[in-house]
């Protein structure tokens, strides 16, 4: 998108986030988050929007 006019707006932006981890043992281990993300505009053409993700992840570590 490209801006060609000078708009007197302010924005909020916030963001958190938080994770877990679990070794399950020295080559293995599992990880949990969740991440918040909001967005407030005063411009009129401008979305504003909440976001939500989560999720699960595992890593293993493999050596030959």
């Amino acid at each position: 998108m490209h801006f060609t006019r000078t708009e007197n707006r302010q924005d909020l932006i916030q963001a958190v986030g938080v994770s877990l981890s679990y070794t399950l043992c020295q080559n293995a281990s599992l990880r949990l988050f969740a991440n918040f993300e909001s967005r407030d505009s005063s411009g009129a053409d401008i979305a504003d929007y909440q976001k939500v993700d989560t999720g699960l992840g595992s890593s293993v570590r493999l050596a030959f």
